[in-house]
């Protein structure tokens, strides 16, 4: 299942839900930390998991984010793990530098909220994240049925998988 990690502070949690709530009405899985972590299981784990799992993170920039050493460690275990980061700006923030680079979607406006725009960059990420070498697997194997290679190693090795 293709899922999307959301990072936010506690204090933008309403925000969270209608995010979760949003990208799930269009057919968006999303991690979120209060619908995915089990009382009893260790926290650090599970959002390490849950962010090796996704194919990006939405990051929900606030001023309450910025001083989360929680959120911190999201977006930067994200950034190590080559995930592609979506910011969100939900109020004026100071960005670590780290994220000064990266566009954000600015939904400080209230009344002007791109939700359409959100979901169609989380759509083209991904697409983009589909895995392309199936495509060459099945180019592969399309060359060999004419003619038939039974010494070529890679169709040995797929074929042995």
């Amino acid at each position: 299942m293709s899922l999307v990690f959301l990072s936010y502070s506690k204090a933008d949690h309403f925000f969270a839900e209608l995010t979760r709530i949003k990208l799930e009405e269009a057919g968006i899985s999303v991690w979120i930390d209060g619908g995915q972590l089990r009382a009893g299981n260790d926290w650090r784990h599970e959002i390490d998991q849950g962010i090796s799992e996704s194919f990006a993170v939405i990051l929900a920039l606030s001023a309450d984010s910025a001083a989360s050493s929680y959120v911190t460690y999201e977006w930067a275990s994200a950034m190590g793990k080559g995930k592609p980061i979506i910011p969100i700006r939900l109020n004026e923030c100071q960005v670590h530098p780290k994220l000064e680079a990266i566009q954000y979607l600015d939904f400080s406006v209230p009344g002007s909220l791109p939700w359409s725009v959100l979901v169609e960059r989380v759509q083209e990420i991904e697409a983009e994240n589909e895995l392309p070498e199936y495509d060459h697997i099945a180019e592969l194997a399309n060359d060999t049925k004419d003619s038939p290679n039974d010494n070529n190693p890679i169709v040995e090795s797929i074929l042995a998988y």
